[in-house]
């Protein structure tokens, strides 16, 4: 895999991204990729963040820029056409089919039914999509959250300005099976006791202010409470494969750790590169949990 330093410019408009490579003690560019330069051009494809991974398994990472994906060497892979999604995640979300997939989230309205989808992470073709229209998709997320549902469940929450506020769950072969009050907040999925069902962090009190939280299984018991605390990051920090919640409060940064064991040894999350780098351009971007793109679920 070659070391690059990736810049992203103008996310809703103009895409440019230039890649470098550390040589002694100097950056040297690779190349440049300006979407204005594509045929057709490549306008509004971007997301809030960018995600690294190897979709078409040669050893070398691409980069999903939103709605487009960059090749290794800069030229286009493919672009998928549906303008700005708001969340964007890929990963083996159906681990019976060859390859890696790419969930979209949409902030962009589509009558055409793509609003949320599943595309194939190698080629763009569509796996699943929702099949009605969209408004405003503001939050997305995938996570292994029902182990009776082989795969990794896909989520999607509208947002109210776009004048809907529905919110779909699917299963990894995009059947509908929960809408509106039965589908879980997007934001804030942590490994946290001993099995891979990802658990949700709940809120109490003001979430700017310092909120009460909360790490509960999705319609299930309250694991660990009293967590206090906006938070910052949610990530593999100590390396045993659940993930901490590092919270900021007034003059205070906390980092709190799961006390349940785990059933069985597993490799850092960390070691994964696509959940690492979602780590590293957390900053830059929406918040969302990092994903890595592997299939972990039970």
């Amino acid at each position: 895999k070659t070391p690059c330093l990736l810049v992203e410019k103008g996310t809703y408009r103009r895409m440019v991204v230039d890649a470098y490579q550390l040589k002694g003690n100097r950056l040297e560019k690779l190349w440049r990729w300006d979407g204005d330069e594509e045929n057709p051009v490549i306008r509004s494809q971007g997301s809030h963040a960018i995600s690294i991974c190897d979709v078409d398994d040669d050893g070398c990472d691409e980069i999903i820029l939103g709605s487009a994906v960059l090749d290794d060497n800069g030229t286009l892979l493919w672009s998928a056409g549906l303008g700005h999604p708001d969340k964007v995640y890929v990963s083996d979300i159906d681990p019976s089919r060859a390859g890696l997939e790419v969930f979209f989230a949409c902030e962009v309205k589509h009558e055409d039914g793509q609003g949320v989808s599943v595309r194939d992470a190698r080629t763009g073709e569509v796996v699943w999509k929702i099949s009605r229209p969209t408004y405003h998709v503001g939050d997305g997320m995938i996570t292994d959250l029902d182990a009776s549902r082989p795969g990794l469940e896909c989520f999607a929450s509208e947002d109210s300005k776009g004048g809907s506020s529905d919110k779909y769950m699917f299963d990894s072969k995009g059947n509908l099976f929960a809408g509106n009050d039965e589908v879980p907040a997007c934001r804030n999925w942590i490994w946290w006791d001993g099995d891979k069902i990802r658990e949700t962090i709940a809120y109490s009190g003001n979430r700017r202010l310092g909120a009460k939280l909360s790490v509960i299984k999705y319609k299930g018991n309250t694991l660990t409470a009293g967590i206090e605390g906006r938070i910052v990051l949610t990530a593999d920090l100590q390396g045993d494969w659940r993930e901490e919640i590092v919270t900021a409060l007034p003059g205070e940064l906390r980092i709190y750790s799961t006390t349940i064991p785990a059933v069985d040894k597993r490799v850092t999350l960390m070691r994964n590169n696509t959940y690492r780098q979602i780590i590293t351009t957390h900053t830059m971007g929406y918040q969302q949990s990092p994903v890595p793109s592997y299939y972990l679920g039970e």
